[in-house]
């Protein structure tokens, strides 16, 4: 994903069709690893192709798949009944269950317990 995300910023930055020396560039000022074969592979499969027409067939490719959004949203509408009020405790241990997973206390605990 960061050869793809790294040619998708040189290809912004101006560059109609970005070479692997700007991947390289790129993925290592973010202090990344960089592997020469995926970025040429990926260099080749995408070369002279504006980056918005990929998107722009990546999003028309994906518009006929439901997430599964309806099933919940139809279940919530035909709940009447009212949740039963949070109670200390509850607080409590969801913000336990936020600390153990590295979202408390400043870390944001996407990928591990690195902080910003």
């Amino acid at each position: 994903m960061k050869y793809i995300a790294a040619y998708a910023l040189a290809w912004l930055g101006g560059k109609a069709s970005p070479s692997v020396k700007d991947l390289e560039g790129i993925i290592k000022a973010a202090g990344g690893d960089f592997d020469a074969n995926k970025a040429n592979t990926l260099v080749e499969a995408l070369k002279d192709k504006p980056v918005h027409e990929l998107v722009a067939s990546g999003k028309a490719k994906l518009g006929g798949i439901s997430l599964g959004a309806g099933a919940a949203s139809s279940a919530a509408v035909g709940d009447t009944k009212a949740a039963p009020a949070e109670t200390k405790e509850d607080k409590k241990e969801t913000k336990q269950e936020d600390e153990d997973a590295g979202m408390g206390e400043g870390g944001l605990g996407l990928f591990g317990d690195e902080e910003w």
